[in-house]
């Protein structure tokens, strides 16, 4: 099973509202979760982590909004296409940062 979480429950926005998610998670919690019911081999990581600062600060001034996914401007989207790429290049060389917007978890049911 692959998994991509919405991470941290103090992020819950009028973003998660608008786009139908009412819960985050934290790593240790998706783990526990997935072993309760079987599955083994379980790996967590947190990612979107160069870009979290961001994401915090959007999220905490517009707290009761509505959802902030849109387009931004071309240069913007093509700035932030590459830092999501350059963090998934860290990642392949054994970076993983111990926080992030979301969180990638992977598992096998024996």
């Amino acid at each position: 099973m692959i998994l991509n979480l919405p991470a941290y429950r103090w992020l819950l926005s009028g973003h998660d509202r608008a786009v139908d998610n009412v819960r985050r998670f934290g790593c240790a919690e998706v783990e526990v979760l997935l072993a309760s019911v079987g599955f083994a081999q379980i790996h967590t990581r947190y990612w979107n982590s160069l870009l979290f600062p961001l994401m915090v600060l959007q999220r905490l001034t517009h707290r009761h909004g509505a959802s902030d996914v849109a387009l931004l401007p071309g240069p913007v989207e093509t700035l932030f296409h590459r830092v999501v790429r350059f963090e998934a290049w860290l990642n392949t060389r054994g970076w993983n940062l111990p926080f992030g917007g979301s969180i990638l978890a992977t598992a096998v049911k024996p």
